[in-house]
């Protein structure tokens, strides 16, 4: 994407209209700034080792008061899951927080949660987001489709700020896309 293709997903340009895509209407709501406040949960240095499982924590805390959730610096890889139910949850990154994995969308279900839960302890049964991970592992398609996220919420009241959020999928495809290129160029030679 060019600069100035970039420059129009702005949070103002993103938030001004709402409805079907065929039929957008003008929407007033702007939402107010995400002030970091004292943290219930912490992940990173100190803290939880995975975003899911302070997801998890946070869900089992229950209740209806906001839990606030600190991302330290740090590249946090794989799925998070947050089920409706949760309490709602405001996750800052403080620093460079990014999550990030590499998720096809065209993979079986069964590709799908092997490579989601590879060693069946990151959801397992009782866990709170396992409902979420089974709807996507026994799903009858011939793909995971919109499975294929890094980021998945059911939660009704969910925060997000300062975090980057990436499906590496494509940089990937073009890390592979390149190497064949450069093959065919030194083949060519």
């Amino acid at each position: 994407m060019s600069s100035d293709e970039a420059a129009r997903f702005t949070p103002a340009a993103y938030l001004a209209w709402s409805g079907p895509y065929d039929a957008p209407v003008a929407d007033p709501w702007r939402p107010a700034p995400i002030r970091m406040r004292q943290a219930d949960f912490v992940v990173g240095r100190g803290g939880f080792a995975t975003v899911q499982e302070v997801v998890d924590a946070a869900f089992r805390s229950g209740g209806a008061d906001r839990r606030w959730i600190a991302v330290r610096a740090g590249t946090y890889t794989g799925t998070v899951f947050i089920p409706a139910g949760s309490p709602p949850l405001t996750i800052v990154g403080v620093g460079d927080a990014r999550l990030e994995f590499t998720v096809d969308a065209t993979l079986t279900p069964a590709a799908w949660a092997a490579l989601v839960n590879p060693d069946g302890r990151r959801y397992a049964p009782g866990d709170p987001a396992w409902p979420m991970f089974q709807s996507c592992a026994t799903r009858t398609s011939t793909t995971a489709g919109l499975c294929a996220t890094v980021v998945w919420a059911q939660s009704t009241d969910l925060q997000l700020a300062n975090l980057t959020i990436t499906n590496t999928l494509l940089d990937t495809v073009d890390v592979t896309l390149n190497r064949l290129w450069e093959y065919r160029l030194s083949a060519a030679r």
